[in-house]
């Protein structure tokens, strides 16, 4: 793909797996997201309302494109069980021909 392809990366946590593997299938219903891969065993260390806080979690990476974004961002705030979920997205710069037209192709697929 060109370098200034429409495929994102989107980083949020979950305190467990089944969670996180109930909302990946949601989103992938929806069709805001190609894939969710979970990364669990992950620790988050982080001060939340004044506190140390020192948790485990579950690292989960989404697929998905530019044009998914605000949905994807919007879907997520709402099914999340943490008050402020993490939303991190990182631009790709580039990825294989084959692999940025099939996220591109799920996303955009009419449901």
């Amino acid at each position: 793909m060109p370098l200034d392809c429409e495929i994102r990366l989107v980083v949020t946590t979950f305190a467990d797996e089944p969670t996180a593997g109930e909302v990946i299938r949601e989103l992938l219903r929806d069709r805001l997201i190609a894939c969710g891969t979970m990364h669990p065993g992950c620790r988050s260390i982080f001060v939340w309302d004044g506190k140390l806080q020192d948790s485990e979690e579950v690292t989960v990476f989404f697929k998905t494109t530019a044009a998914n974004l605000a949905a994807l961002e919007e879907k997520l705030q709402a099914i999340h069980p943490y008050d402020v979920p993490e939303f991190l997205v990182l631009n790709v710069s580039s990825a294989s021909k084959a692999y940025g037209d099939w996220i591109s192709s799920f996303c955009n697929r009419v449901q």
